[in-house]
């Protein structure tokens, strides 16, 4: 016999993989928008606007470079190299883990927080592939390798995997490593800002709040320390991320979302 106890508890449970197989799925998309974006049509469309982008010393870039002097005055710092490699293959994952995490989970705001997210990459990849057709940037390490001693840790991989003729020739600005730094950064300040939310936070809410600020900002700090982004790639990056976040919040972006999952033959209650 099916007590009215049990069936609440089979509705919640029925709820709860329904809202977990939306998590794989719609991240299994926002994975696909970011390969197409980056592997794709920054490529596709950087080579159609320049057919010979290869760089000679002495010459100007034929391709759009927003190289600054802090860019130039930036040392390497070759030991970052596993850290930043990493993100290329874990973003995916962890990402929206430590967001939902961070936000308590599904008991609390997790989901609110994981569909910010999911809308936030979703007009990132878009907005990003608009600019990587329109306007290819570029950004090269190979301007700077010479800097590097061939003793330093993981020069090799370095020069092998990262300081390439078509590695970062397209595809700069806006910069998805430091897209993810931005997440990491925005998410975990956040609720900081808010004097309720910190009332109601655990200890590991807010401990894994400070890891997810320093885990963003020592992205950024691999990206410009390895010459794989300029400065203006971080500032136009970590602009657009707090910009669309602006946005989404001022028109309830999150609940026309959400009211649209549950109306929508997918059921999903959240």
């Amino acid at each position: 016999m099916v007590t009215k106890k049990n069936k609440k508890l089979n509705i919640k449970k029925t709820d709860l993989i329904k809202w977990y197989v939306f998590v794989l799925l719609s991240s299994l998309v926002i994975f696909g928008i970011e390969m197409f974006s980056y592997a794709c049509i920054a490529i596709w469309f950087g080579k159609m606007w320049y057919p010979n982008p290869q760089y000679v010393p002495g010459e100007p870039d034929p391709v759009l470079n927003l190289q600054t002097p802090f860019d130039k005055w930036m040392p390497w710092c070759s030991w970052i190299f596993p850290y930043y490699i990493s993100w290329a293959f874990t973003w995916p994952i962890i990402i929206p883990l430590v967001v939902y995490a961070i936000n308590g989970g599904y008991k609390k705001n997790g989901k609110d927080a994981y569909m910010q997210y999911l809308l936030n990459s979703f007009f990132m990849y878009i907005i990003s592939t608009i600019l990587y057709a329109l306007i290819p940037t570029t950004c090269r390490p190979a301007e700077f390798i010479d800097q590097l001693d061939p003793s330093s840790p993981f020069y090799n991989q370095i020069k092998d995997i990262l300081v390439g003729d078509d590695l970062n020739i397209f595809g700069s600005c806006p910069s998805y490593h430091n897209y993810w730094a931005s997440l990491f950064v925005f998410f975990g300040a956040k609720n900081f800002f808010n004097k309720n939310k910190i009332k109601t936070m655990t200890k590991f809410e807010i401990s894994l709040s400070i890891i997810s600020i320093a885990i963003g900002i020592m992205i950024t700090f691999s990206t410009l320390t390895l010459h794989q982004h300029n400065l203006i790639d971080v500032i136009v990056t970590y602009s657009l991320t707090l910009t669309i976040a602006l946005i989404i919040a001022h028109y309830n972006i999150v609940d026309v979302f959400k009211n649209w999952l549950n109306k929508s033959k997918l059921n999903i209650n959240i």
